[in-house]
């Protein structure tokens, strides 16, 4: 619970420091708590793997490097840095499909205006598939290494 406090006052705090530098919402203010929460839930997905990673590997070592090994590549594949477009054939069709992709896509859209329940649904949707595999994957490997 408290990773998720301090995601959402560190959200919270890029939010004001955004406006302060004279970011505004377009797309109303549904969009903009939509905004917010959508950065929460990756990283609560995010959070979830790096549990399941740690319950698996033996050292706290490891799983502090193993943890990057999802999120290295998803990060830097994906529309994060730069457009699809610009990105090689081979390259477009992974990061078009990339998780992270439509959660930037989705943050985009909401955050300045334009369709958002294609690329909402997107983010929405990999998010919930990746943490109905994950979240009991985690517990089942929790419960086996309590017992």
């Amino acid at each position: 619970m408290m990773p998720t406090r301090v995601r959402s006052a560190t959200t919270a705090a890029r939010a004001a420091v955004g406006y302060g530098v004279g970011f505004r919402f377009h797309a109303g203010p549904a969009a903009a708590l939509a905004v917010l929460a959508l950065p929460l839930a990756v990283g609560c997905l995010l959070s979830w793997i790096s549990a399941l990673i740690g319950l698996t590997v033996r050292d706290p070592e490891t799983a502090g490097t193993a943890s990057l090994l999802p999120v290295i590549p998803l990060a830097f594949t994906s529309s994060t840095f730069v457009p699809v477009a610009t990105m090689p054939q081979w390259l477009q069709a992974w990061a078009n499909a990339n998780p992270i992709t439509q959660a930037v896509d989705a943050t985009r859209a909401l955050a300045l205006g334009g369709p958002t329940s294609g690329p909402l649904l997107r983010a929405v949707g990999w998010i919930l598939g990746i943490l109905a595999v994950v979240i009991p994957l985690a517990i089942d490997r929790y419960r086996r290494l309590t017992q």
